[in-house]
This record gives C-alpha cells, structure tokens and sequence, in this order.
C-alpha cells in the first residue's frame, strides 16, 4: 500500500492460496492500526477485488473508491462508451527532467448511475506505433 506521494505506508504478506478479493478487509484494518485510515479517504484496487462485498465493505467505512471493474462489467457498459464522442483529452505533461518525453494520447469520460461514477479512459499510444513501423 502506497501513499499520495507514492511511498510505501504499509504491506502484508498473506498465505499463497488466498484470493486478492478475501484481502481488502485485513489490509483495511492493517491501514487503520498502523497509519489511520480517516473517514473519506480513498482506496484504489485493482480487479481482483471488485466483488460486491468488498465494495460495501469501503462503503460501510465510508472511504471513496475506485476500482478498476472486472471484465463482465466493462462489457455490460462498453457500447454506451464506444458510441459516445463525448471523450475529453487529458492533457499529460513530459516529466520536468525528461521534457523529450513521448505522451500517449489519452481520452476519458464519466457517466453517473445509481450511486456510482462510471469513468472510461482510452489510451492511443500513436508515436508508439510509428516508432515500431520505422
């Protein structure tokens, strides 16, 4: 688990046959014993552990989430974003030491239902592409 500022603020070690979706609430509690884990914080996970428990379980602490959903929910909502222009760019800045730096393109959008934000992001890595062909 890593902080805003991208250090370490904890980690766990579990059993090798432990599923990443029976985690969340250990490491929840772990964050909480050693750092806190103030009401509306924000917890990222990834996939593996977007299950509907574990969802209620952030709700229930009443922490922000996001998510990254699993395959049969990006389907359930991938023609409402394929057909949509309603894409804003993302404007992504080479790093101050690196200003040389090649940007993928990127172009997101969000959409609201029930109590959720739903957000999409695609990435064109173009100059990728161009570099590959040369």
């Amino acid at each position: 688990m890593i902080g805003r500022e991208g250090f370490p603020r904890a980690h766990e070690l579990f059993e090798g046959n432990t599923q990443d979706r029976q985690t969340l609430t250990a490491i929840l509690d772990l964050l909480e014993k050693r750092v806190g884990l103030p009401e509306g914080a924000t917890i990222v996970v990834d996939r593996g552990m977007a299950y509907a428990e574990n969802i209620a379980e952030l709700r229930r602490r009443k922490l922000h989430y996001l998510v990254a959903a699993r395959q049969n929910e990006r389907d359930r909502y991938l023609a409402e974003f394929e057909t949509s222009d309603a894409f804003d760019e993302v404007k992504r800045q080479p790093s101050p030491r690196n200003p040389s730096q090649k940007k993928s393109a990127v172009r997101s959008r969000s959409t609201q239902t029930n109590d959720e934000t739903l957000f999409y992001a695609l990435v064109a890595s173009e100059w990728r592409k161009t570099a590959q062909s040369e």
